[in-house]
């Protein structure tokens, strides 16, 4: 009994991670939310983004570093990136140019950015089976975590340098980023550049 508990708090260890993924995710449509009466917030919000990818960063490794990987850890992952790399981002940008840029456009850059963030992780989860470390070299088109990153900080360049341009900017790195998401172009995983780091030593 004192084995299976052990056992079970073990493998409950990387699932807090991913949720600590979610939560930050969560926190951060809040803030933007928040925003349009507390500006301040919104740079909260790119924030907490980056936070939630410091805990998509760890869970999987901690995972496979225990031996405790699963389908549901992999299968929670990518619900959790969903909310804080996929619904995040775009009411992020939403709030961000809200006013700056047509409205009609940025609606359809919002929708965009959802709908080939959520495609892009159900791909994920069909074509990869394998949870080892050999097998997260490569990403088929951009990681979503790479698309939120244009988005978050798009927020604090905006805020530095607010102007129609850059807006409009942030707006078209935005579209392109949805769109590579679902592309088949190769992206290399940080694993990828650990193994070649020790290679070289």
């Amino acid at each position: 009994m004192p084995g299976q508990k052990r056992a079970k708090v073990k493998r409950s260890i990387p699932n807090m991670f991913t949720l600590g993924n979610a939560v930050c995710g969560f926190s951060a449509i809040i803030c933007a939310i928040l925003s349009s009466t507390q500006p301040h917030l919104l740079a909260v919000s790119g924030g907490l983004i980056f936070l939630a990818m410091v805990f998509d960063a760890f869970d999987g490794r901690v995972a496979r570093t225990i031996g405790v990987t699963s389908d549901l850890g992999a299968n929670l992952d990518s619900l959790c990136d969903a909310i804080s790399f996929g619904i995040a981002p775009a009411v992020v940008l939403f709030q961000l140019l809200n006013g700056a840029v047509l409205t009609p456009l940025l609606w359809i850059a919002g929708v965009l950015y959802v709908g080939c963030a959520v495609y892009r992780l159900a791909r994920f989860n069909v074509e990869t089976g394998d949870h080892s470390e050999d097998a997260h070299l490569w990403f088929s088109g951009l990681p979503s975590t790479g698309a939120a990153t244009v988005v978050a900080l798009g927020v604090f360049a905006y805020g530095a340098v607010a102007s129609a341009a850059a807006a409009y900017a942030i707006l078209g790195l935005a579209a392109v980023a949805s769109v590579l998401m679902v592309s088949r172009i190769r992206f290399p995983h940080l694993n990828y550049f650990v193994r070649l780091l020790k290679r070289t030593k």
